[in-house]
């Protein structure tokens, strides 16, 4: 089965997501005072890499599992000890593109980035939850419009018009009476469409309507 490239998609979203991670991180690796050289351009990628894998390990995984199951401590313990990873990370990618590191200063991009993630990350998933609300209220619209045409034979309609034509013909005494049947035919049709549930009344007086 052909995966659809949309928004919609895990994968493809992910991907233009980390290209974009990728990118915007090489650039804040660019100095005036040293070369841009290969070996920065890999630093750059190689730490924006798991920044951007932290990222979605902190929304995949401990957000839904820990946060939102209100599992408080654990996310904090989680959240403490990821940090001892990613300073090491920070000294290493630093180190090879020549570029100090200080420890309050990555600290705060550590929670800018963890912020910022799970920020978009909640903004994602509402957008997806609209849509798929929006297709559902949808899909119920266009069946509820499929089942009123099913109702409104246009058979049933033209029949009903001949008969009630064909006795103003010869006498006018039953045609007004019939044309306001056939149109209570065609308002419980109309109404029923939208209800979930039919009184035994009303589907009695719908038949005796069109006997």
């Amino acid at each position: 089965m052909k995966s659809r490239i949309s928004f919609s998609n895990y994968y493809v979203r992910n991907g233009i997501a980390y290209l974009i991670t990728i990118v915007l991180g090489v650039l804040t690796f660019i100095d005036k005072s040293h070369p841009f050289t290969g070996k920065r351009f890999l630093a750059a990628s190689f730490y924006f890499t798991f920044v951007f894998f932290w990222v979605v390990f902190h929304n995949r995984i401990l957000v839904q599992k820990l946060l939102l199951k209100k599992k408080v401590i654990y996310y904090i313990l989680c959240i403490l000890l990821v940090y001892l990873i990613w300073y090491p990370v920070a000294v290493i990618a630093s180190r090879n593109a020549d570029l100090p590191v200080d420890p309050v200063n990555e600290l705060f991009i550590y929670i800018i980035f963890t912020t910022l993630g799970v920020s978009i990350f909640l903004s994602t998933k509402y957008l997806l939850e609209q849509k798929k609300f929006y297709q559902t209220s949808l899909l119920k619209r266009e069946m509820e419009i499929q089942q009123l045409k099913s109702q409104l034979n246009p058979h049933f309609l033209f029949n009903a018009l001949n008969n009630i034509y064909s006795y103003t013909l010869h006498s006018n005494k039953f045609g007004n009476e019939l044309i306001l049947k056939l149109s209570e035919l065609m308002r419980f049709i109309l109404a029923s469409a939208e209800r979930n549930k039919i009184n035994v009344e009303e589907e009695i007086k719908f038949i005796e309507n069109y006997i």
